[in-house]
């Protein structure tokens, strides 16, 4: 059986996929890839089906070793990648020998890195899904990060090298603007309240993470708290009562009390995710038309991209 053993796991390391659903009834979240975008291009690259599992690492720092011929395509934040010490590209696939040695440097931009193998990582589901949320003990092996020394298995399928053009390679920014869908709770703030939320810039802090990112700026005052907790939606934009925004992300806690004043474009959600501390956020309004066109119009774009062959 092919294996692929971690031999360094770097921080926050785990097996993802999609995420699971309509599991909220009994307190499990989506979980799931922070990118879906790098997610997205790492499994087309290969030729995976859309819901294959692959590694999410922050920043870098992984050393992984293969036993057995594979193919990997490594995408996100920006790493210097090696095999045996030699450079290779990233957002395109490469081939690798049994005892091959992968590192990933750190990342000069981004957050988040993903590690593609073809034919995915083979792994028992939970609540139809692989990934990995550490809080609630779910998903992955055991439920917990990888660890030095684990094995995971692998199909081995060797296929025709290709990756994504360079000009089509996502750029990660540490000034990044948002749009949100304001919710039915957006009533319930005064016109003071949304100015002051949609004309500043707020910073990332380093109270964030695959739950959420706390934001720091101007504080908003007299934030209606006298709410019944309510399910939570992927990129909702909670107002605590200190009046500093949190954008939940895919680990959130499935109940919230805080009042929402929208939630973020699906689309811009990696765009987060891959933000650092420090990093400037802005925020702007789209009605539910407008995004439900800026949805369709991206991913027909990524379909519609014609990836290039690659010369082992």
């Amino acid at each position: 059986m092919t294996k692929l053993i971690i031999q360094k796991s770097g921080f926050g390391c785990t097996l993802q996929d999609l995420g699971r659903f309509d599991y909220g009834g009994i307190g499990l979240t989506t979980g799931g890839v922070a990118d879906k975008v790098a997610y997205y291009w790492a499994n087309r690259i290969l030729g995976n089906q859309t819901n294959a599992s692959l590694i999410e690492v922050t920043i870098g720092g992984m050393v992984m070793v293969a036993k057995g011929n594979l193919t990997l395509c490594i995408t996100g934040a920006d790493v210097a990648v090696t095999v045996n010490d030699k450079p290779v590209r990233m957002w395109s696939s490469f081939h690798v020998r049994s005892d091959d040695v992968i590192r990933l440097g750190h990342s000069q931009t981004g957050m988040r890195i993903y590690v593609g193998i073809a034919g995915g990582i083979i792994c028992d589901k939970q609540f139809g899904s692989v990934s990995t949320v550490v809080r609630e003990g779910v998903g992955g092996l055991n439920g917990c990060q990888l660890q030095q020394g684990e094995q995971l298995t692998v199909a081995e399928q060797h296929i025709e090298l290709q990756g994504l053009p360079f000009k089509k390679v996502p750029r990660y920014s540490q000034s990044v603007i948002l749009r949100y869908v304001p919710s039915y709770q957006y009533q319930q703030f005064s016109h003071q309240q949304i100015s002051t939320f949609e004309q500043q810039v707020y910073q990332v802090t380093e109270q964030s993470d695959r739950m959420g990112y706390r934001l720091l700026g101007n504080a908003m005052n007299d934030i209606p708290n006298d709410l019944v907790s309510e399910g939570i939606c992927l990129g909702a934009i909670q107002i605590p009562p200190d009046g500093q925004p949190i954008v939940l992300l895919n680990d959130r806690q499935t109940l919230g009390g805080y009042p929402k004043l929208g939630a973020v474009l699906s689309l811009d959600i990696y765009k987060l995710a891959q933000c650092r501390a420090k990093a400037k956020i802005k925020f702007e309004p789209l009605s539910q038309q407008e995004a439900l066109l800026r949805v369709r119009e991206f991913w027909l774009q990524q379909q519609n991209t014609m990836l290039m062959k690659v010369v082992s």
